[in-house]
């Protein structure tokens, strides 16, 4: 009886420049207060960093952001890419035929805010100084290793510096689409800030806080209005802004809430908000001043409507 074939993984580690090959991979180390975060998935007792593939039409970057809330609840940071890495995998030390060969990316993030844990394949996050031992790494050809590699570079940044040009920021922020009913019709409630941009409710994730949470706050704060959020719509887009000099890559991410004309006093937080208007659809449509929005009040004017029919 033939016995089970043997396999045989190697893991090498490469400079960031040097990648032949788009990664496939993402691992990602994160510290946030100054403790590396490590995650354990549901079924299993080891730990990892956090990790994932790249989905079609992401970019390295923008998987390393969604891993990192998915699995850590990570919402805002600094990211550094470390260094390519490939994963090669035989039946054995002399097999060239059966070998396959991934390739991956190592970031390192800085982290600044860190919300509730989703509801993911993953069990618990510890963030406590503790780091895992010998024998508690899931996948530890390729996590040790990656770890190593990370916590080398880091001290290579004590000494010359972090490499600025090569960091970016990146902040999750949630918001709503407010609306009620107005003599029979569907009003929605847009806002304009200070920089004359005219959207709907929004703003980043707090410590410990859920994406809905956060879309309800911001509706509260920034236009005076408690809203009860639908369950069954979730809008999602990119954008870059530039803050104070930083260009920031933002993640958003909308619900659709309901409020009562009659309790709610509309009321703008003067800090942050010039104006607000509460219109029907398409004279809101014809205000909003940025693609995204167009697209997110189309599919929440689309949902609603198949609401009404249904």
């Amino acid at each position: 009886m033939a016995g089970r074939p043997h396999h045989h993984t190697t893991c090498s580690i490469y400079d960031l420049c040097s990648a032949r090959h788009d990664p496939a991979f993402i691992v990602v180390a994160a510290r946030f207060k100054g403790h590396w975060v490590f995650i354990q998935r549901k079924g299993t007792e080891l730990f990892e960093c956090p990790s994932g593939r790249v989905r079609q039409g992401e970019s390295p970057v923008i998987t390393a952001r969604r891993i990192l809330y998915e699995q850590t609840g990570i919402t805002a940071g600094k990211l550094y890419p470390v260094c390519n890495y490939s994963l090669a995998t035989a039946q054995s030390f002399k097999s060239h035929g059966s070998r396959k060969e991934t390739y991956g990316r190592l970031y390192y993030v800085e982290a600044l805010c860190k919300t509730a844990l989703p509801n993911f394949d993953v069990a618990c996050t510890r963030e406590d100084g503790w780091i895992p031992g010998e024998n508690e790494w899931n996948h530890p050809l390729v996590q040790k290793p990656l770890f190593r590699k990370v916590s080398a570079w880091l001290e290579d940044v004590k000494e010359n510096g972090a490499p600025e040009t090569e960091a970016f920021f990146f902040e999750k922020v949630c918001g709503i689409v407010p609306y009620c009913i107005k003599d029979g019709v569907r009003h929605y409630l847009a806002i304009q800030n200070l920089s004359g941009h005219i959207g709907f409710p929004k703003g980043h994730t707090e410590n410990g806080e859920t994406e809905i949470e956060t879309a309800r706050r911001e509706a509260k704060e920034e236009a005076g209005v408690q809203v009860e959020t639908l369950p069954g719509f979730r809008f999602c887009f990119s954008y870059r802004a530039q803050e104070h000099a930083l260009r920031i890559h933002k993640y958003a991410v909308y619900f659709i809430g309901e409020f009562s004309l009659n309790q709610a006093q509309i009321q703008a937080q003067p800090e942050e908000i010039l104006n607000w208007w509460l219109k029907p659809y398409e004279e809101i449509l014809t205000m909003l001043n940025k693609p995204n929005d167009k697209a997110l009040l189309t599919r929440a004017e689309e949902f609603l409507s198949q609401k009404d029919e249904a």
